[in-house]
């Protein structure tokens, strides 16, 4: 296979990749076809990617199977000694290669520093041996990195960057971790037994963490689990595949293999299911280890048939004996480095502590712990002096044990059965017959014996965990429940995708709810209201996976159908045009979505069903459509109107109060009248805190437009401190997305800049640059906001040619989102294109950008607007740069007056700006500036308090936005 080697179309089926492989296979095709139509070149390569990616190799053959074949079959790449490794010193985007810290097959390791001048950073660099090229080791590098940046936990390194080095070998930077490998940290710091175990089950969390994000690590051993200074493990090698060679005492075969064999489960030796359990059993050699200091069979590491013959026939060695076996010297040593005695030893392991270790080390999948979680609770109880739930080497998998190490599991599938249960009462009461009645509670009752049936391991799919097989399952066993019942299996199905939404796991909802919908279709006059609830449920999928074309094309098409079917007591009609509404505006169809939101409205008042919550929202809908195409004092008024009706609503929950608190508060925000903004969103904030949590993402948002209140009213170490709250708490919540904390690094920087510390700003515009690089966006509010803020931190640092192309993105994006061109974020880019070309010594295109922004920014926002003013001021420095003029000096005095009645103060930051702006144009025209001394040194001493430094940089008046 071979596919482009050329850097930007790789980082572009880099991206496409990385999306399609999360998509169920059915829906790939469609998809494929939406994105490659005009590319035919594009979709091959794309699919070729997506054949290898699921093709059979010899990565995951068992060991058995491999010894039986010809080694030099699997000659998949160029060996280490025929690639030209590179010397140290090179770069990989900003990362200076320093040291190599390890090879393997795929790649090399490399200790980096972060080499651009903005900071230390430093990172464990992997970088391909070859370029891409789609062979084997590209193909599990690729997965390797796409594994990393799912994961999100202290105990396993972050993804912290990637891309294509100079001779378009991909590389991926992590956080490096100094330290050394498990056991021998454990030995150098002379461990105890319980904390030995409290520091092993740190690392069963990070493994845990993995496989709830569908990860099987199949290579975990102490040299993949780096302990740091502070004494935090961290688990390395996700979805890494070793490579074993020929050279005695360091290769074995000279095939590859995904594991190290003496860390392997049986079934990796054999070629059997691999899953959850697999982890389970290297978990256990781990511990065995840790605790007795010896592997817990003796292999001859040179000889792999015989390892494998070892651990798929042998029984491990009594843990209590092995501590105290071998060689008198290594014997004290190991029993010192514990720091413990042979007596004591015993003691400790003997009895459920040997259950424990042995149940992780049974030969069956099912006869082990059903997960890692379970496995470390009953370490925690062990510790504790609690019972475990092991009582022997053996254990059945019964329902109470079930409960016990399956949590997520148990809740999920106690969701479906009530999820079920619901089904079976609505076809009780819609029943033609009571034996059909019969039937069906039969038939329900059979297909939950066999969900829960099709739990033992060796039955799922090894990268799948319980929770998801249970769910996944139940979707592919439906078709053989109610052969001749489709309004019984639709509803079956229904109730599943009702569930993987609940678990937000929209893409996987839409298969079953779209056969739901197929089914119920030739039936939906009997069954309008469950077909209505299928069909808004159906567009809810759709819309919350970004699928907007399909979602539209659903609406238009029941639309018809529906019209007349009363839905939880509102019209059917009405919820699809507000879901409509919604797909419209993501594609910038506004001025179409703002005409099916009052339509909706009108429906609902047409159904007498104004005293609801969603009639409420659609008021609020309404108000968020407005602010985002500029539109901020009619927003207010339909925020206003939203909270009224929804504090009178008798179905609405204190959350919808609070989110529409507060949008009353971002209107006033984005008036920039703070007075009333601040007092709502210092209000709402705490509120959120306590109901939602403080890691939610409505909390982080509310504090987000907090910090943004305060920065605009100038208290810019309130607004930092308040942001700070919010990366604390993406850092706590484990969020997977980058975006999210990209998004919230970019207010950080806004603020930054604001404050006149925009140096500090660069590095998070950075980031956010290279994201937007790497996952390209549709036009969109949001994008417009990203590029207009990274645009301004580069102004802020004087480089124009950086901030132009950012700027006229904003502004691109800004006109694309509005059906009015003069709106107030349009205007914003245009200001700050045009103090870009002041920078640029061009007096006659920043007069012409000024021009235009004044003139949008009094349309929008009016005369006397703060932005107007800003923006008022900024064009007469333009004019008085290019011809100098009493008159010109005369109005910026008028205009700074008015700005500091606007916003009610003398003594803001942006005041001091202004006074400063006018004093230093006067100076240069050989006239009077008309601002007194005392003033102009009260503003040159505000901003260096401000900025920290004798003449902080700024390019212009700070902004209201």
């Amino acid at each position: 296979m071979s596919v482009s080697v050329d850097p930007e179309r790789w980082r572009r089926l880099s991206a496409l990749f990385d999306h399609a492989i999360e998509l169920p296979p059915e829906s790939r095709a469609q998809w494929l076809q939406e994105v490659c139509a005009d590319d035919r070149d594009l979709r091959a390569d794309l699919e070729r990617m997506l054949a290898a990616d699921a093709s059979t190799n010899a990565f995951d053959q068992g060991i058995a199977d491999i010894l039986s074949r010809d080694v030099g079959k699997f000659d998949l790449g160029k060996s280490l000694a025929d690639d030209e490794e590179g010397v140290l010193g090179d770069h990989a985007g900003p990362w200076l290669l320093e040291r190599v810290l390890g090879r393997g097959g795929m790649g090399t390791v490399y200790a980096a520093r972060r080499d651009d001048g903005d900071t230390l950073q430093r990172a464990a660099l992997k970088r391909l041996h070859r370029r891409w090229d789609g062979s084997l080791q590209a193909q599990r590098f690729l997965q390797e990195r796409r594994i990393l940046a799912a994961l999100s936990h202290p105990n396993i390194p972050r993804l912290l960057d990637h891309g294509l080095d100079a001779e378009s070998r991909p590389w991926f930077a992590l956080e490096y971790v100094d330290g050394g490998n498990l056991v021998d940290w454990a030995d150098a710091h002379r461990l105890g037994l319980h904390a030995r175990i409290e520091l092993f089950r740190a690392v069963c969390a990070a493994v845990q963490h993995a496989h709830e994000h569908f990860v099987v690590h199949r290579d975990l051993k102490p040299a993949n689990i780096l302990v740091d200074e502070e004494g935090h493990p961290k688990v390395l090698d996700f979805g890494v595949a070793k490579r074993i060679d020929d050279t005695p005492g360091t290769t074995r075969t000279g095939v590859f293999a995904g594991f190290t064999p003496e860390y392997a489960a049986p079934e990796q030796i054999t070629g059997g299911t691999i899953s959850a359990a697999t982890d389970v059993y290297a978990l256990g050699v781990i511990l065995y280890q840790l605790l007795a200091g010896q592997l817990p069979y003796r292999v001859d590491q040179d000889d792999l048939r015989a390892t494998a013959e070892t651990i798929t026939s042998r029984t491990a060695d009594r843990m209590d004996k092995a501590l105290v076996t071998g060689d008198p010297e290594d014997v004290r040593a190991r029993i010192a480095q514990r720091d413990t005695s042979p007596t004591a030893f015993r003691r400790f392991v003997r009895g459920d502590l040997t259950r424990i270790v042995q149940t992780a080390l049974a030969k069956e999948p099912p006869r082990r712990y059903a997960s890692v979680a379970a496995f470390s609770t009953d370490l925690r109880r062990f510790l504790e002096g609690r019972t475990v739930s092991v009582g022997g080497d053996t254990f059945a998998y019964h329902a109470s044990k079930f409960v016990r190490r399956n949590r997520v599991a148990t809740a999920v599938v106690a969701v479906f059965a009530l999820a079920l249960a619901g089904s079976a009462f609505y076809a009780f009461q819609r029943a033609h017959a009571e034996h059909q009645q019969r039937e069906r509670a039969e038939t329900t009752l059979a297909f939950m014996r066999d969900i829960f049936a099709a739990n033992a391991p060796d039955n799922t799919d090894g990268a799948k965990l319980t929770a998801m097989q249970l769910l996944d399952r139940a979707g592919e066993r439906i078709d053989g429940y109610f052969p001749n019942d489709p309004i019984a299996k639709a509803q079956l199905l229904g109730e599943l995708g009702d569930v993987y939404q609940n678990l937000t796991l929209h893409d996987k909802s839409i298969p079953h709810l779209d056969r739901a919908v197929a089914l119920l279709r030739t039936a939906h006059a009997d069954h309008g209201e469950l077909y209505a609830g299928r069909i808004e449920a159906l567009g809810s999928a759709y819309l919350e996976t970004y699928q907007y074309d399909r979602a539209l094309r659903l609406v238009d098409r029941e639309r018809p159908r529906l019209r007349g079917v009363v839905l939880h007591g509102e019209p059917a009609d009405a919820i699809l045009l507000s879901q409509r509404a919604w797909a419209l505006s993501e594609i910038g169809r506004t001025e179409e979505a703002e005409r099916d939101l009052h339509t909706a409205i009108s429906l609902y008042e047409q159904a007498a069903a104004t005293g609801t919550a969603s009639y409420a929202l659609l008021y609020n809908n309404l108000g968020h459509l407005q602010l985002g195409t500029g539109r901020p004092r009619e927003a207010l008024a339909n925020f206003q109107k939203s909270y009224t009706l929804v504090r009178q609503s008798p179905d609405a929950n204190k959350l919808q109060r609070l989110v529409s608190r507060f949008n009353v508060g971002l209107a006033y925000s984005r008036l920039g009248d703070y007075a009333h903004a601040i007092p709502i969103l210092e209000e709402v904030v705490p509120q959120q805190e306590k109901l939602v949590g403080f890691a939610s993402n409505r909390t982080m948002i509310a504090r987000s437009q907090l910090a943004q209140a305060y920065s605009g009213n100038g208290e810019y170490d309130r607004a930092l401190a308040v942001i700070e709250r919010n990366l604390q708490a993406v850092a706590a919540s484990g969020i997977q997305n980058p975006r999210d904390r990209i998004e919230i690094g970019l207010v950080k920087a806004k603020i930054l800049n604001y404050a006149l510390r925009s140096a500090e700003a660069a590095p998070l515009a950075r980031e956010a640059a290279n994201y937007l690089r790497d996952h390209p966006m549709e036009p969109s509010f949001e994008r417009g906001r990203m590029q207009w803020i990274i645009g301004e931190t580069w102004l802020q640092n004087g480089d124009c040619a950086a901030a132009e192309p950012a700027l006229k993105t904003a502004l691109s994006d800004a006109l694309a989102t509005s059906d009015n061109p003069a709106n107030a974020n349009a205007a914003e880019a245009l200001d700050s294109l045009g103090r870009c070309r002041l920078l640029a010594h061009d007096l006659t295109g920043a007069s012409d950008y000024f021009e235009r922004a004044v003139a949008a920014m009094t349309t929008a926002l009016g005369a006397t607007h703060p932005r107007t003013l800003r923006c008022k001021l900024h064009r007469a420095w333009a004019r008085m740069l290019a011809t100098p003029d009493f008159a010109i000096l005369h109005g910026m005095r008028a205009d700074r007056d008015a700005l500091a009645k606007a916003i009610g103060s003398e003594d803001k930051p942006m005041i001091w700006q202004a006074d400063l702006l006018i004093d230093s144009l006067a100076r240069d025209a050989d006239a009077a500036s008309g601002i007194s001394t005392t003033r102009l040194s009260r503003a040159r001493d505000g901003l260096i308090t401000l900025g920290g430094s004798q003449s902080p940089r700024y390019m212009g008046l700070n902004s209201f936005s």
